[in-house]
């Protein structure tokens, strides 16, 4: 539900905190006074807006190729590994799941590949014993991408 200014000035100070935690994860109490609760919350959806406005606007100013749409699949990952992958790229976020074929923009297939992790190998002397650890960056995700 979109909430207006007037809208949240309607609520009580307890439905207002409430609201605050469970819609845009804000830490408010009832200690507050009631119209600085319904700033706060105001303020962020408006912070929310904009950043909505700022996103769409760079997606648009994005060269066209960036935008043309591309097939990947990105690999299941382990069973502690959650089934979706969720970029975020400059305020918009997609929900990709692992192991299915899905379309996204070029530069969101460029961004998954771009993405590392570091690994620590163990480092062992001549006799095989473990005497440190050494970094190594490898890529996050397995993505595929059609042509």
């Amino acid at each position: 539900m979109a909430h207006t200014k007037t809208s949240l000035k309607s609520l009580t100070e307890a439905e207002l905190v409430q609201l605050g935690a469970d819609e845009y994860n804000l830490e408010l109490d009832t200690s507050m006074l009631k119209d600085d609760i319904v700033n706060e919350i105001w303020d962020t959806i408006k912070a929310a807006k904009d950043a909505h406005k700022d996103a769409t606007k760079d997606f648009e100013a994005a060269p066209s190729e960036d935008k043309t749409k591309v097939t990947i699949v990105v690999a299941k990952g382990a069973e502690d590994e959650p089934d979706y992958v969720v970029p975020a790229i400059n305020g918009r976020v997609w929900q990709i799941k692992r192991g299915e074929k899905v379309e996204v923009p070029r530069f969101v297939a460029r961004h998954l590949q771009s993405l590392t992790k570091t690994i620590y190998k163990p480092v062992t002397d001549a006799s095989g014993k473990v005497v440190g650890k050494r970094e190594e960056e490898v890529s996050r995700y397995n993505v595929q991408v059609e042509i």
